[in-house]
């Protein structure tokens, strides 16, 4: 793997936590909708960080070879057109990386609270 040419893209980056072990697989690129959040990683971490609409991102078609998206698709308002945007950026045989609730794990999670989704922020 040669790293200068292999971006990544941490999607729904948060504070940056995963910059560590991602940047070692490549050129990291950190997007998230809080400027808050993105600020606190450009202090803290040396990758590229930006504030990004999911469904609109700032990078041209098959910009990267990886995208990681942990923990964050369960949030978008429209899965469909996120979907769509990752698929654009992302390079032809490359590979999405995906980590969400388990279903079984809401659902019992809706039956102690009820208004978990809300509180969470789940769509």
């Amino acid at each position: 793997m040669n790293k200068a040419t292999h971006n990544i893209l941490d999607y729904g980056c948060g504070l940056g936590g995963n910059y560590k072990f991602i940047n070692k697989r490549g050129n990291y690129y950190g997007t998230d909708i809080l400027p808050e959040n993105i600020a606190f990683a450009q202090k803290r971490y040396q990758g590229s960080f930006s504030v990004t609409d999911p469904q609109k991102l700032n990078f041209p078609d098959n910009f990267f070879r990886e995208i990681h998206a942990y923990d964050v698709l369960e949030h978008v308002e429209n899965l469909e057109v996120s979907l769509h945007e990752i698929d654009r950026v992302l390079e032809k045989g490359g590979t999405l990386f995906v980590v969400v609730p388990a279903e079984i794990s809401e659902k019992k999670m809706l039956t102690y609270r009820p208004s978990y989704f809300n509180e969470v922020g789940h769509v």
